[in-house]
């Protein structure tokens, strides 16, 4: 009762008092997350920097994508996942990377031009308990942000956990995210990681092929909470659409038309399946009307 107490309360102070994150931890890695616009956190999707850890997927699967923002700024990802023992295993790496600048000295003179970028390797494992039918899993992640001569460093962990009822056709998940366990003395100068908490549930529709996912999550840095849903429809055995929104259009910048301002922030994504390999097409949608584009690839092995 003791930790759960001091728990709630660690998580009301981070919530009413936030400071400074990093902006790449809110950066799509993941084209099949972007279209289900940030829902879908029990769905299994390796390249994404947030899932719920339980999340399992039994086939071996090496995946990949690439997504392109304004200002030469790209996310490049990749990932493994495969069967161990009575769980899962999966690794990945994601790489943001914001592009070269041009350098100058404090008397604006012009120097060396430098790079700036993030990068995570995350290790995950995951199992199931096959009678009480609830998955759980955890993750390590390791953060490295390069900013000229600047440099973090920090070791994060990840948990979480979800239960399926079969009756209703319903998973029903929490997970909680971004917890450091080591950092260097940089980190405290730069800000905090946005630590945050899901709880998220994905359902089958009895009379249409799809699957809607809603989840909620609060995020450590913000003192707004965000909303998302998506679904995903399977047209035939080899298509399927991905569409999803969220209340993060309210954020946004909608001092635009109507069009913009219902848009904003919602994704959409098509899914061709070909033997054993899966492409998928992701798209979002700023508020301001700015869309951006990725594609991913899955390959059974």
């Amino acid at each position: 009762m003791a930790k759960k107490l001091i728990f709630l309360i660690h998580l009301f102070l981070s919530i009413c008092y936030p400071r400074t994150g990093y902006p790449g931890f809110h950066a799509w890695t993941s084209p099949s997350r972007m279209a289900l616009g940030g829902s879908g956190y029990l769905s299994y999707s390796p390249l994404s920097a947030y899932s719920n850890p339980s999340t399992i997927s039994k086939i071996r699967i090496f995946s990949t994508g690439l997504i392109r923002y304004p200002a030469g700024i790209t996310s490049q990802s990749l990932a493994t996942n495969f069967p161990r023992k009575q769980g899962v295993v999966g690794f990945a790496v994601r790489h943001l990377a914001y592009g070269t600048f041009d350098g100058y000295d404090n008397e604006a003179n012009p120097t060396l031009d430098y790079h700036s970028s993030d990068t995570w390797i995350k290790a995950k494992y995951s199992t199931s308990n096959q009678k009480s039918r609830f998955q759980y899993g955890s993750a390590f992640t390791f953060f490295s942000s390069n900013l000229n001569g600047n440099k973090t460093r920090a070791v994060l962990i990840s948990a979480g956990g979800q239960l399926n009822i079969e009756k209703i056709k319903t998973v029903v998940g929490i997970g909680i995210e971004n917890y450091s366990l080591t950092t260097n003395k940089h980190l405290k100068m730069a800000g905090i990681f946005p630590r945050q908490m899901t709880i998220s549930i994905s359902k089958d529709l009895a009379y249409l092929p799809m699957k809607i996912f809603v989840d909620g999550e609060i995020v450590s840095v913000s003192k707004k909470r965000n909303i998302y849903l998506g679904g995903q429809a399977k047209i035939t055995p080899a298509v399927q659409i991905l569409w999803g929104t969220s209340t993060k259009k309210i954020d946004h910048n909608i001092h635009q038309d109507l069009w913009k301002t219902l848009l904003g922030a919602s994704g959409f994504g098509i899914v061709y399946m070909t033997g054993v390999t899966k492409i998928i097409y992701g798209s979002y949608i700023f508020g301001t009307g700015t869309i951006i584009h990725g594609i991913e690839m899955e390959i059974e092995f």
